[in-house]
């Protein structure tokens, strides 16, 4: 969710100086400079070591638990819609093929490595 921008931010944003600094900082060489400096920053161990500290503070934090929770209950959800989106077909298909023994599977697999042009191979 994005935050409003406030009347005094916009209104500041509006100004020539502003905007000549925003440029400035834009520019591919100041961001290069920017990106570089946040590499070495991060690679540095005591950064790392506070980064790692303050993700397990987080984690452990109930509203993260429960953002993590909610997160892999709509990703559940969604693999479950596409599990029912299969055609029936499909559905039938697949119950034949795990009812059906290992010498029938290899059988067909072989009607079908047969009918495919060569360049096409069954592993």
């Amino acid at each position: 969710m994005r935050k409003k921008i406030s009347d005094a931010t916009r209104q500041a944003m509006a100004r020539p100086d502003v905007q000549d600094k925003l440029r400035e900082n834009s520019s591919p060489e100041r961001k290069s400079l920017i990106s570089r400096r946040t590499r070495e920053a991060l690679a540095a161990p005591e950064i790392r070591q506070r980064i790692s500290d303050r993700t397990r503070e987080a984690m452990a934090r109930p509203d993260v638990q429960a953002r993590i929770a909610q997160g892999k209950a709509a990703a559940a959800q969604k693999k479950q819609a596409d599990g029912e989106k299969l055609s029936g077909e499909l559905v039938a298909l697949r119950a034949v093929w795990a009812a059906s023994g290992a010498q029938a599977r290899n059988a067909f697999l072989g009607e079908i490595s047969a009918a495919l042009p060569p360049k096409f191979e069954m592993t």
